[in-house]
């Protein structure tokens, strides 16, 4: 057997221009380093930037531009045999798999109801998740009910679902049962925007939701359950099967961005310093470093909620 000993990646610093393909080989370096796959740290509490996006003042770990030439280093294990051409190309054609891009300041556009139209996000939990918070921020003027965000497992459609029954409720489903957060009357300048966050732990079965900073009475589901891992995540459309069984009259139109989740519950001001853009770690989805796959008519444009409304919470 062989080994990845070490990736390294020479950019010249001019005609900056594939960001999205330089990510990756940003994280297959940051494999190589550590000898694994770069896990996050499960803490909270405080601001932390991972390690492909340093903060501010800080020169990053591997720059990112273009044009830039792979350089593969392949070390060999004690047998002293070749390393196989096949293993090379199998190595580099896996690195489309890994596309993350950063949609800070950008939003998905589902500018019209259908049965296609969804985002798929990406993420791998390590285990059954006995606790989780999903952030997000959504826009739309729709009264009847309609999905936000859809985990599914093959066991389970609604493992974990984030859905509107009406403009003035929000409906949280952990393993197939659910409950209703009803939203207080408020004044807003864009209609219909809100910043969403909803989370549950197995241990106590108590589910929060927090509404533009703002925590709605507590309520109980599912008390000692486990979330299935191996899942299937999308925007803007409700999972009646496995990654598909869409249903147009559940359809998201709208808006949606700033799509984060945890395996964990967010404390008060975790809450608030996400809803401020602020940076957390040990993510899960992680709207600055997004691994998706745009389905059907959506658009990606810049945000313009800085424009209608205030983020202060």
């Amino acid at each position: 057997m062989y080994s990845l000993r070490n990736v390294t990646a020479q950019r010249k610093m001019d005609n900056c221009s594939n960001v999205q393909l330089c990510n990756k080989l940003t994280d297959w370096q940051l494999f190589a380093d550590t000898g694994g796959p770069r896990k996050n740290p499960r803490t909270f509490g405080k601001i932390s930037q991972t390690a492909h996006r340093p903060q501010p003042g800080r020169k990053p770990a591997v720059q990112i531009c273009a044009p830039f030439r792979l350089s593969l280093l392949l070390a060999q294990q004690s047998t002293g045999m070749e390393v196989l051409p096949t293993f090379l190309l199998l190595l580099v054609g896996s690195l489309g798999s890994l596309a993350q891009e950063d949609l800070q300041g950008k939003t998905f556009i589902f500018p019209e109801e259908s049965n296609t139209a969804h985002v798929i996000l990406r993420a791998a939990p390590e285990k059954p998740l006995t606790s989780f918070t999903v952030c997000l921020r959504h826009a739309t003027d729709l009264t009847r009910a309609h999905i936000l965000f859809s985990y599914a497992t093959k066991k389970q459609d609604n493992e974990l679902l984030l859905f509107k029954p009406n403009a003035n409720q929000y409906r949280l489903y952990v393993g197939g049962t659910s409950v209703t957060f009803k939203a207080p009357e408020k004044a807003i300048s864009r209609p219909g925007e809100a910043h969403v966050c909803a989370s549950w732990e197995s241990a106590t079965g108590i589910a929060e939701l927090w509404l533009d900073g703002k925590l709605l009475p507590r309520k109980g589901l599912k008390r000692g359950y486990a979330i299935g891992q191996d899942a299937s995540i999308v925007l803007a459309q409700e999972q009646d099967s496995f990654g598909g069984g869409f249903d147009v009259n559940q359809s998201f139109v709208g808006e949606i961005s700033d799509v984060y989740m945890w395996e964990g519950v967010l404390t008060p001001e975790e809450v608030a310093l996400v809803g401020n853009d602020g940076v957390l770690s040990g993510y899960l989805i992680d709207w600055r470093s997004l691994d998706y796959e745009a389905k059907g008519y959506v658009v990606v444009k810049p945000s313009l909620a800085s424009v209608y409304s205030s983020r202060q919470f």
